[in-house]
């Protein structure tokens, strides 16, 4: 039998697309729905040769360009050379649909056989305008080989396939790992010759991968196999058969401990047989029920206590340092108020009324029901300037958390203070407000997989110098949750926490920070 070659760039078309046996068009995620590209277009390049385009529409990115004439175009002050013959494709931006921008090769019907794939990318320009980029092969939908491209990088790809009529093999190119269009374009080169129509037998091109689940959840493993159609394919858990596992994909709902093990597939056809390797499922347990309640669990014996401590920051991502002073004092309504302070002095302190009746002060401007938690930052020019509470995530309560924290002044009155709000997640701010007299502010986050224990999420308000007002802002952390607040001037801030929990693999934090001036 004499070779067939299929060459992306000899065999490119502006006259139809699909052009025999390639075609052109974008999809939203790898493997998904792949959708034509319905406008073409001859464009100029910068130096006036004709581009010919393959595209959406006729404003978006993504693209399939080409130079068919002899002569060397060239685009972004020369950034860009591409000589008689160069293609390149580029995706959507982000946002829109075309994540992808794909090249599809399918087997024309009589065409089975083995082929020869060889295809070869670089960036399409030569300067600090390329982006970076990502460039996937997948067959029938699933990926043979895929990486991540810095703007300098280039890579290739090459491998026997085993093919059948209307086996699609797509070259895609996506956003890389900024997923920001920029320069995200590739040149590529890409050619498939069938070398034979013997039949083979199977290989198997992609291995299932180990993976661990937590009981309850869902799992899928993957092979992707090669071989002369059809295939048959035979999952096993520990060396024996599972019934009704017969396709590339095996899923395992509601996975319990039971199902841990070491899962492989055999892959077989009319030639013969392939058993991939063994991928190993761990299947963890949920994750314990849980509540998280800082009003609650506000101790007088210890700091820290659980997953919360009290404490003072320099900075919003400074060292974290714990307040060892603990005291009680009577409020203006006879209450006795539990305070954890840096000294005996203050004011960066937190406070928290765990009587049972209702405390007030400054001439009945604060009103501290029972269970009510209030912090302060130190004075301007300490080191304290923020007051912190943070939430520490125990052991094994890994997971999924939903944040739910308000602020308000502490007092009702011409006393309170403006002050500022922040959430940080492991030192990185995720929200962060300044507040005027009497402002209130609601912050609801998710928070998914918290790596593990020793993460912390926090709440810290900080002084505004010359203010009179108490300054806080709240910061949440995934792995290691905690809160902080300061305020200028010995000014409070007025912290009610109504409850975190968690649950069914995920958790729920309920925060409410008031704040105001003392």
């Amino acid at each position: 039998m004499a070779a067939q070659t299929f060459d992306l760039v000899r065999d490119f078309s502006l006259a139809s697309n699909p052009a025999g046996a390639w075609s052109y068009g974008y999809e939203s995620s790898l493997g998904g729905s792949f959708t034509l590209f319905g406008f073409s277009k001859t464009s100029p390049a910068q130096n006036g040769v004709p581009i010919q385009v393959w595209a959406k529409n006729t404003y978006e990115y993504s693209a399939l360009l080409h130079n068919g004439t002899p002569n060397t175009a060239t685009s972004d002050g020369t950034q860009g050379v591409y000589p008689p013959g160069s293609t390149w494709f580029g995706p959507g931006v982000q946002g829109n649909p075309d994540n992808f921008c794909v090249i599809r090769f399918t087997v024309p019907t009589g065409q089975d056989g083995t082929y020869q794939l060889q295809t070869a990318v670089q960036p399409y320009l030569n300067g600090p305008s390329q982006g970076d980029t990502d460039f996937h092969v997948l067959k029938n939908g699933v990926e043979l080989f895929g990486q991540f491209l810095a703007p300098t990088n280039s890579t290739s790809y090459s491998n026997t396939l085993g093919l059948a009529s209307a086996d699609t093999v797509d070259l895609a190119v996506g956003r890389g790992a900024d997923n920001l269009e920029y320069g995200d374009a590739l040149l590529i080169e890409a050619t498939l010759d069938l070398i034979g129509t013997d039949p083979v037998g199977p290989r198997i091109l992609v291995q299932p991968q180990s993976q661990a689940g937590t009981a309850g959840t869902s799992v899928t493993f993957t092979v992707a196999a090669d071989g002369t159609a059809p295939l048959s394919y035979q999952w096993r858990l520990n060396g024996n058969d599972l019934a009704g596992a017969n396709a590339a994909s095996l899923r395992l709902n509601n996975v319990q401990s039971s199902d841990a093990g070491n899962y492989s597939v055999t892959v077989s056809n009319a030639v013969g047989l392939a058993t991939s390797a063994d991928a190993a499922l761990t299947v963890n347990p949920p994750p314990v029920q849980s509540t998280y309640d800082l009003a609650r669990d506000f101790s007088r014996t210890a700091n820290p206590t659980g997953v919360w401590s009290y404490g003072w920051k320099p900075t919003l991502n400074g060292n974290f340092s714990l307040w060892t002073h603990f005291y009680q004092a009577l409020d203006n309504a006879g209450a006795l108020i539990d305070i954890w302070a840096i000294n005996h002095f203050g004011p960066s302190q937190v406070d928290h009324n765990g009587s049972t009746i209702t405390g007030r002060s400054d001439g009945g401007q604060g009103t501290f029901p029972p269970s009510t938690t209030w912090f302060y930052p130190g004075y301007e020019g300490n080191t304290d300037n923020f007051g912190t509470i943070r939430f520490t995530v125990p052991t094994g309560a890994s997971g999924t958390y939903n944040l739910e924290t308000a602020v308000h002044s502490y007092l009702d009155g011409p006393s309170s203070g403006d002050t500022d709000f922040h959430v940080v997640k492991n030192g990185v701010e995720l929200f962060g407000q300044f507040l005027h007299v009497d402002a209130r502010r609601w912050r609801h986050d998710r928070l998914p997989g918290w790596p593990g224990p020793g993460q912390s999420l926090v709440w810290i308000g900080p002084e505004n110098p010359g203010d009179a007002g108490f300054g806080g802002h709240e910061s949440s952390r995934a792995d290691d949750p905690y809160a902080a607040a300061e305020s200028d001037g010995g000014h409070r801030s007025q912290c009610d926490v109504p409850r975190e929990r968690r649950r069914d693999g995920a958790a729920e934090l309920s925060v409410e920070l008031q704040w105001g001036r003392h």
